[in-house]
């Protein structure tokens, strides 16, 4: 995500220095009279370089001090909006090199957008500049098309942009409507590490999880509770096994979640089983080793045959510290570790057969939980008053937690991408405004000799319209071919998504024909007598 964002950034400047350079364009060639008359006069070509570099050197020095200021209050309500989604934002600091270094991008981009404009005056010889300061010029090819093409280039990067947020925000579409495979409504969570100098055996900690665990069942408003280690949303325990093939097991390591568990997991979870049987109270330390399989791992390791009674080795030792061989008991649906990966493979073990150090208490509560929050409170207390209670936790709040980086990713390539299109829309505005002060005289010609106003302003618009269909074709494609950078953020749709790409199509070309509109009714109001008499 702090990839995406910094590429964000870069297409903001670039956008934002197109639309400079066009600007510092339009002030030069206003400004080719008085060029003109200088070099008339004996100025040389570096002489005027190095005044526009200095100016565009003043321009960046100012917008880097701004961009500074701006900068410290939107860190502020960045961390003001975001900072309940990720608190690691909390990290983001500015220091000397940050500021350094960002002073330095904005003065090198002042003078990198005046070096644009100052090599157009070094190219051009004396009496062509006097040429096009002349009242009865025509129209400077070569510099308007060079505007075009800022104008172009700014299209393209603002579909970019646009095209990116447009793929995350359908991507968060989806992941909201996603089957999770199991529920969070009305239950809590307490997380518990017990520290290993005082529960050194195994059975000790088995003790404490089944005391605590039945006294929890039977407090007023809870309907449920169990032990388990990492739930959904919230990490996993990654481990693995062998498959136990005529008494002797698999070489080949098989990566799976291990979640260890007891009879009540999958109840308080509202997974459904699928085939078989659930672990039972009776699975102990000394019973036969047993486990449950997730539906997922079935189809993978026994697609065509029935997965009950298969064997197979944890790579983690068991209570005795040994790896016996486990039997299949039973399948069951599955669950999503993360919400934007599919169903991995899960294996549920009794944790009175691998006991483990830190587990969560998940208990199933009726609609008020408030109440329950203390009373588990009160019980562990009352099974160890050393154990601390670090947190209790709703459920419920995993799914916002799992969607944060979404959210975070559409707030800020949103919101760039919204100044990248204001930036856009100006830098369009500016070109065709000036476009149509420097048609003046043609387009009063075209009305001397009968264009009608509607034809006037149809002239202007299609202009506007060509540069969006170039613009949007080159941004489509740079749009396909980046977009794949965003990488596992995009979920449930394509990259080349038609629905988004029509969408964001649809928008640029009706915001670039609306900046075009001021300017096309200013040429609609060109009296062509008054121009003529000018002449």
């Amino acid at each position: 995500m702090l990839l995406v964002s910094l590429a964000t950034v870069a297409l903001v400047l670039l956008v934002a220095c197109a639309n400079v350079t066009n600007l510092m364009l339009l002030r030069v060639t206003g400004r080719t009279r008085e060029l003109a008359i200088r070099m008339a006069l004996g100025a040389k070509p570096k002489a005027l370089i190095r005044q526009l570099v200095v100016e565009g050197i003043c321009l960046g020095s100012a917008a880097g001090v701004l961009g500074l200021a701006v900068g410290g209050a939107g860190k502020k309500l960045l961390l003001w909006q975001m900072e309940w989604q990720s608190p690691e934002l909390n990290a983001i600091n500015f220091s000397w090199p940050v500021l350094l270094f960002t002073f330095g991008i904005s003065v090198l981009a002042g003078v990198i957008f005046a070096l644009v404009p100052a090599m157009t005056v070094v190219r051009a010889e004396m009496h062509d500049m006097l040429r096009r300061a002349s009242s009865t010029t025509t129209v400077d090819v070569k510099g308007r098309r060079l505007r075009q093409g800022f104008v172009v280039t700014e299209i393209a990067c603002s579909m970019v942009l646009l095209v990116g947020a447009g793929l995350l925000v359908r991507s968060l579409q989806r992941l909201q409507h996603v089957s999770l495979g199991f529920k969070t409504e009305n239950r809590i969570v307490v997380p518990l590490s017990l520290p290993r100098t005082k529960y050194q055996r195994d059975a000790d900690l088995v003790r404490f999880y089944q005391q605590v665990v039945e006294k929890v069942r039977t407090l007023p408003g809870v309907m449920d509770a169990t032990f388990v280690t990492y739930l959904p949303l919230n990490g996993h325990f990654p481990g693995g096994f062998q498959i136990v093939k005529t008494g002797e097991s698999s070489a080949v390591f098989n990566p799976a979640v291990l979640r260890l568990a007891d009879s009540h997991t999958l109840s308080v979870l509202s997974v459904p089983m699928l085939h078989g049987r659930f672990l039972e109270d009776s699975d102990y330390g000394e019973s036969e080793p047993v486990c449950v399989i997730s539906k997922a791992l079935a189809q993978k390791y026994w697609p065509n045959e029935d997965p009950l009674g298969k064997l197979l080795v944890l790579t983690r030792g068991d209570v005795q510290g040994e790896k016996k061989p486990r039997r299949v008991v039973g399948v069951a649906s599955d669950v999503r570790e993360y919400i934007n990966e599919e169903p991995q493979s899960s294996i549920y073990v009794p944790y009175a057969q691998v006991a483990f150090f830190n587990m969560q208490l998940l208990v199933h509560t009726h609609d008020s939980a408030a109440e329950v929050r203390k009373s588990v409170s009160v019980v562990l207390q009352s099974v160890d008053p050393d154990q601390p209670i670090h947190a209790v936790n709703v459920f419920g709040d995993f799914l916002p937690d799992a969607l944060a980086d979404w959210r975070v990713a559409i707030i800020l390539l949103g919101g760039l991408a919204g100044i990248a299109v204001l930036l856009t829309v100006l830098g369009v505005f500016a070109v065709i405004a000036f476009m149509v002060r420097e048609k003046a005289r043609e387009i009063g010609i075209r009305m001397a000799i009968g264009a009608t106003q509607q034809n006037i302003r149809n002239l202007v618009l299609l202009q506007t319209a060509w540069l969006a269909i170039i613009g949007v074709v080159l941004g489509t494609i740079v749009s396909a071919a980046c977009t794949r950078l965003l990488g596992s953020l995009v979920y449930g749709v394509s990259f080349a998504d038609p629905l988004t790409f029509l969408s964001v199509t649809t928008l640029i070309a009706a915001l670039a024909l609306l900046a075009s509109y001021i300017p096309a009714r200013r040429a609609m109001q060109v009296d062509p007598m008054q121009t003529l008499r000018s002449e």
